[in-house]
């Protein structure tokens, strides 16, 4: 979570706290980066800190809080109501900018956050899942709206759908950390577009496939 994607500017000593930890932790991991670390990177101080947080784990709980609430409000880039395929088409997009942005050398910040829970992290992982809700209402209001126009077939399920789609952009994400190659990221999207197009009711034919950027 940077300035650049978040539509209004975090300027106080609390939202300077929370962006930094969400870049820390994005890229070392929440127990890669220390207090200490995330202290220097947003230029506060211990006291401020703990008077907002009172500790790593409340900091943790309340960025990923702060993170539902700005998706939910439409507060960052990228992320806001689907009303058409163009729309899914430019949902997608909107999340090969963020990796691009990282060169592709970053993984959904989710992602990283989720595969470093132990059997203990329940509180963590509830948090975790918020957002990723928060996120999937989304994709899921589109295809609910479709299926109650009467646009998609019988056997679509706007609530896999809408999960399909979380697991694609996992996986991209994954593999385009993995190659460093935006292609990688275009062709698993395009797939992902096609089959979602698949449950379209009537009979156009499916949209061009995206041109790989040059």
């Amino acid at each position: 979570m940077v300035q650049k994607f978040i539509k209004k500017p975090m300027v106080s000593a609390r939202e300077r706290i929370v962006m930094a930890a969400w870049d820390l932790f994005h890229e070392h991991g929440i127990a890669g980066a220390s207090v200490d670390d995330i202290l220097k990177a947003s230029d506060t101080g211990k006291s401020q800190f703990y008077h907002y947080f009172g500790s790593k784990e409340g900091l943790v709980h309340a960025m990923l809080e702060e993170a539902r609430r700005m998706i939910k409000d439409g507060e960052i880039e990228g992320i806001q109501p689907i009303e058409s395929w163009d729309g899914l088409r430019q949902w997608f997009e909107g999340f090969i900018e963020k990796m691009a942005y990282y060169e592709f050398c970053r993984a959904c910040p989710l992602g990283r956050f989720a595969a470093e829970l132990s059997r203990d992290d329940e509180e963590i992982r509830k948090s975790i899942l918020l957002v990723f809700e928060a996120k999937r209402q989304y994709t899921k209001d589109f295809f609910l709206t479709l299926k109650a126009k009467g646009e998609l077939k019988d056997e679509a399920d706007p609530d896999s759908m809408a999960e399909f789609c979380d697991a694609i952009l996992q996986g991209a994400s994954l593999l385009s950390k993995m190659h460093r190659d935006e292609e990688v990221v275009r062709r698993t999207l395009d797939h992902a577009y096609a089959y979602m197009e698949s449950f379209k009711r009537d009979d156009k034919k499916p949209s061009k496939r995206w041109a790989l950027k040059k």
